[in-house]
């Protein structure tokens, strides 16, 4: 049983290992292994990130712009500046 348990753990290690590999699109398995899948979903998934942080900054961008046009500070703007400030923390971890 602990031979099945172990050989469970080599084949998710070499899936989460296509994962990976396939978000950091480098080193493909071979056409036709079945790796080849997760690596797929892998960069799949990596671009899909890529697009919605790319959309995030811009929505950040200009909602900076309309943020600093208030000329006077209100409870509402302060929270309004918190969640700038979270989503900039954001994109930057996701850019890493």
């Amino acid at each position: 049983m602990e031979l099945d348990n172990a050989y469970k753990r080599d084949l998710l290690d070499a899936v989460v290992g296509a994962l990976a590999l396939g978000a950091q699109n480098s080193n493909p398995p071979p056409a036709g292994h079945w790796g080849l899948r997760f690596w797929d979903i892998g960069r799949e998934e990596r671009g899909l990130h890529e697009e919605l942080v790319a959309a995030l900054s811009l929505a950040v961008e200009r909602w900076t712009l309309l943020a600093n046009e208030f000329k006077y500070t209100t409870p509402e703007h302060q929270q309004e500046l918190a969640e700038i400030s979270k989503a900039r923390a954001a994109i930057a971890k996701a850019t890493l």
